[in-house]
């Protein structure tokens, strides 16, 4: 997101202060990089720092508000008392985001005092509102190109329309999209697979969720995601959905709604949990879920009796549900790199042909279940340490 870009909005960035603000109780050096977004973009508004994931950030974001609430420049600003705290929380990390990205851009130092001895007032000086729905409208440009690349052999109007807003002023572009899209619905639910990777998108369009209800194929991969929405559910006829690297830190819990849903896949995210309605969806065949932040599996896992790929590698692990022994069709187990001693007996019940287990802390007590998954014509790996050791013995 460039610079040029958020100005647009009619916001400034940055502008001179006379009389500049000066966090005294924020010179903390454990105060990590956020702390220049949560100047710049969170102070001022005391409904949604709970959300936040870093309690180092907490304590800064209340020491900024406590220090700065009374200030000129922010006491009418941020004020967002009206608006749902779900989407309150889907503003500011937007705004997040955004700031994140200018200031890695410009290479700007993260230190709260530099910054603001500069004289440099904080982004929460604009309405957050009006930010965040300039975010949301330059996300719905983006997806539009991509809708209208599915649908011009279709509909070749489609791609005039879409030359002719762009030449539009931007503030009329996107009250533009939606129109045409409100008034081409019926078609725009023909649409069975997009790809809206790599758009560097910080939010999903509403009108994603809410036109698109004919996907069978939904490819969000590789953006600045923070939240899928819930809304998601509207897609029913889901098959696949693609999230790897996002910044997710959950998966809402309409997702088990998607009653068609064959695979999962969201690896390379910040999950911390996977929400216990999993269970519901009995067609998953896949889930990918490596390299996340996940500290336990639902026991509801043991439901999705169709599920043959489990890979939730490179989490941090400490046990896995006995009900994974339910799963019937689990054939491929990815295990590797996470913080597990043990392993459930009840997986010598499945007809497993491959269980990594590579980078674990297994204690020895793993072995006869390793070697009867071995008898039963498993490739068990990541288990030769714990073998050795045995031979020792």
């Amino acid at each position: 997101m460039s610079s040029l870009s958020l100005q647009a909005s009619g916001a400034p960035l940055f502008s001179k202060s006379n009389d500049p603000i000066k966090p005294a109780e924020l010179r903390d050096s454990r105060l990590p990089n956020d702390c220049l977004s949560l100047v710049l973009a969170y102070a001022g508004d005391p409904l949604v720092y709970q959300g936040f994931p870093n309690d180092i950030v907490k304590k800064a974001y209340i020491s900024i508000w406590k220090s700065y609430s009374e200030h000129p420049l922010l006491a009418s600003r941020f004020s967002i008392g009206s608006t749902l705290l779900e989407r309150s929380q889907k503003h500011v990390m937007t705004i997040y985001n955004l700031t994140m990205n200018f200031a890695r851009g410009k290479n700007i130092l993260p230190t709260i005092h530099r910054l603001m001895d500069r004289g440099m007032a904080p982004l929460a000086a604009a309405p957050i509102l009006e930010i965040a729905q300039f975010a949301e409208d330059e996300s719905l440009l983006m997806v539009f190109s991509k809708i209208v690349e599915k649908i011009k052999g279709l509909q070749p109007e489609a791609a005039d329309f879409f030359k002719e807003i762009v030449e539009l002023p931007f503030d009329k572009q996107a009250c533009r999209i939606r129109q045409w899209m409100h008034n081409n619905s019926e078609l725009l639910g023909t649409i069975t697979s997009i790809n809206l990777s790599k758009l560097y998108l910080s939010t999903v369009p509403e009108e994603v969720t809410s036109y698109l209800t004919g996907l069978r194929d939904l490819n969000l991969t590789h953006n600045k995601l923070v939240a899928i929405p819930k809304a998601i559910d509207n897609l029913a006829l889901l098959r696949r959905v693609f999230f790897f690297h996002n910044q997710l830190t959950e998966l809402p819990d309409t997702i088990s709604n998607l009653a068609q849903l064959t695979m999962l896949a969201a690896p390379n995210n910040k999950l911390v949990r996977i929400p216990a309605s999993i269970g519901n969806l009995a067609l998953l065949e896949e889930i990918y879920l490596f390299k996340n932040e996940l500290t336990a599996l639902p026991p509801s896992i043991g439901r999705l009796t169709n599920l043959r790929v489990l890979a939730v590698s490179y989490n941090q692990l400490t046990q896995i549900p006995d009900t994974i022994g339910d799963i019937d069709n689990l054939t491929d187990l990815s295990l590797s790199r996470n913080q597990l001693t043990s392993i459930p007996q009840r997986l010598t019940l499945l007809a497993l042909e491959k269980l990594n287990l590579y980078g674990n802390p297994l204690k020895a007590d793993v072995l006869p279940i390793i070697q009867e998954l071995r008898n039963e014509g498993c490739e068990v790996v990541g288990a030769s340490h714990l073998e050795a050791e045995d031979d020792d013995i």
